[in-house]
């Protein structure tokens, strides 16, 4: 069973390569070919491409099932077959890969979930009023905690069970009502949006496929387009694109200075992507709207059908060989022909089987002349065979009819290579056949 599993999986998800990029290159076209849309509508898309990167390989599996079941019993072999013991070997090395990522996960979620703990909720009536009125306005589509903790530098938006928006302790003393708002609506669109769960599964993907290079570069597309999806929110309350810049400037200068200058690759990261995002916040281009497009989720849904069934139709990419057993038909192969030598050599030195007249009673105490007048009927019996051991090669059945000379008397014979000879002579000038075979 384990070795079924394995075979299964690693040709599932090896053929669902070829899927999966022919559509991150199809959707990616598209959008590059259709007006441009806005951050949210980008994250949608790419969001359902990853969810369709997950499910093709199963689809497509039942999908080519079904075609072959309905069409021919034959399947064209793959063109890359690899011995079948790998592919238990690469199950295991994909499951230790994918149990160590998933466990990071969920380090992350409890880190998440103890900062919650330890954070300090703010008391409304303490903030600004206008403060106070935006957040009492979020909290009419969920509920949302003000959060304060000197554990983090940026500010961060906690979702699941008690979402909750906790700021570092030193920005509340920093910044201005204005920025400050402009904090709280980015991160409390991230709540809105419900990112926190999105985040959760996009990370689960990527730690089940981190084989696929097109999921990698979806996850980095995600995260950019889920942080300018939010922006585009605070740009359509704000309406000022330089100030809202400005404000992510300095937010992300002082975090960055109070980290003490790391060079943490994630810090790197996160310099790169702030700069993408006030390039886009700067550009007048950019779409204003931050509704969903209706046809973007339909069109992924009919991209990812149609790369499933063009798929299906093909052959694998991969099989798996089990070497003993192809061994095993090899040996059977190169037996047969010195099986078969044998066996000819073994007839050939077994001398033909000499056959024993049958017995006939033809009444021989009869008068020469009597039988002459009357030709009985001989009775024919069991031939008795003669000849040593072995395996006797049967050639063809064939029915022979033999007729007495007046007509009337009617013999049928069934043979298997045997010869078969009339004893009397008297039905000899008959031309009655000696032998048959």
């Amino acid at each position: 069973m384990i070795h079924g599993v394995a075979q299964m999986w690693v040709k599932q998800m090896l053929n669902g390569l070829m899927e999966g990029t022919l559509l991150v290159v199809i959707v990616w076209l598209l959008l590059r070919l259709l007006p441009r849309r806005n951050s949210g509508t980008r994250f949608a898309v790419w969001f359902s491409v990853l969810i369709s990167i997950l499910i093709l390989p199963f689809l497509g599996s039942a999908w080519k099932t079904g075609t072959t079941a309905s069409t021919q019993p034959g399947a064209a072999k793959a063109p890359l077959i690899i011995p079948a013991s790998w592919a238990t070997y690469m199950f295991m090395i994909w499951g230790l890969i994918a149990a160590v990522a998933l466990a990071r996960v969920i380090t992350g979620i409890w880190q998440i979930y103890k900062l919650r703990r330890s954070c300090t909720e703010v008391r409304l009536d303490e903030l600004d009023p206008a403060v106070r009125g935006l957040i009492e306005e979020f909290r009419q589509s969920r509920a949302v905690s003000f959060c304060i903790s000197d554990q983090i530098q940026v500010p961060t938006a906690i979702g699941f069970l008690k979402p909750a928006v906790v700021m570092p302790a030193w920005l509340l003393k920093e910044v201005s009502t204005d920025e400050l708002q402009q904090v709280l609506v980015h991160e409390m669109t991230h709540l809105h949006r419900h990112d926190d769960w999105t985040n959760l599964v996009q990370k689960v993907i990527k730690s089940l496929l981190f084989f696929h290079p097109s999921v990698w570069w979806i996850e980095q597309r995600l995260s950019l387009e889920r942080e300018m999806a939010c922006d585009d929110a605070v740009l359509a309350r704000t309406a000022n694109a330089r100030d809202y810049a400005q404000c992510l400037t300095r937010v992300a200068e002082k975090s960055f200075l109070r980290r003490q200058m790391t060079l943490a690759q994630a810090v790197v990261n996160r310099m790169g992507q702030l700069s993408l995002r006030v390039a886009q916040i700067l550009d007048v281009n950019r779409p204003g709207a931050t509704a969903l497009w209706k046809p973007a989720i339909p069109l992924v849904l009919a991209v990812a059908s149609l790369c499933g069934i063009s798929a299906s139709h093909a052959p694998a990419l991969i099989g798996f060989e089990d070497h003993r057993q192809q061994q095993t038909l090899n040996s059977g192969t190169q037996a047969a022909p010195l099986q078969q030598r044998a066996t000819t050599q073994n007839r050939e030195s077994i001398a033909e089987p000499k056959l024993v007249l049958a017995k006939a009673d033809t009444n021989t105490s009869a008068p020469t002349s009597a039988r002459a007048t009357k030709r009985p009927a001989p009775s024919l019996l069991r031939a008795k065979a003669s000849a040593g051991a072995g395996n006797y090669l049967i050639q063809q059945q064939a029915v022979i009819i033999t007729t007495s000379g007046n007509g009337q008397n009617v013999w049928q014979i069934r043979t298997w290579e045997i010869h078969f000879v009339i004893p009397d002579s008297t039905y000899r000038k008959n031309q009655a056949p000696r032998k048959s075979t």
